[in-house]
C-alpha cells in the first residue's frame, strides 16, 4: 500500500469510517475527473483546487495531512544550486512547521 493511500485511510479512520476503494489513481486530474463523473470522492492537495471540473466542490478538511517530499536531481553529485535549494527549503520548513491554514471558498463549477 502506497504512503498516500495509508495517509488517506488513516484520515478516514479518524473520521469514523473505512473507505471502500473502487478506483485508484496517482494522477490528480484523473481523480478529479472521476469525482466529476460521480465515481466517489477524492482527497487531493489544496493546490488542486485550481482544476475546475463540472459538479466538483473543494472542501478543507479539519485533519491536516503531512507528507514527506524529496528532491530529485539527475546528477550523483549535489550541485551548488540543489544544495542552496535544499538549505532554503529546510530554513522555510523549519521556521514554518505550523504553516497557516489557507481559507478557500467552497466552489462548485457547472460549466
Amino acid at each position: 500500500m502506497a504512503n498516500w493511500e495509508k495517509l488517506v485511510r488513516n484520515i478516514c479512520r479518524k473520521a469514523g469510517f473505512e473507505p471502500h476503494v473502487t478506483q485508484r489513481t496517482m494522477q490528480i486530474h484523473t481523480a478529479i475527473s472521476l469525482v466529476s463523473a460521480g465515481i466517489g470522492i477524492a482527497m487531493v492537495p489544496i493546490s488542486a483546487e485550481s482544476v475546475r471540473q463540472k459538479r466538483v466542490a473543494y472542501r478543507l478538511l479539519e485533519e491536516r495531512a503531512v507528507t514527506e517530499l524529496v528532491v530529485v536531481d539527475r546528477n550523483k553529485k549535489v550541485s551548488p544550486i540543489v544544495r542552496n535549494f535544499l538549505m532554503s527549503t529546510r530554513e522555510v520548513v523549519g521556521k514554518n512547521n505550523e504553516l497557516p491554514r489557507r481559507s478557500i471558498k467552497h466552489h462548485v463549477t457547472d460549466k
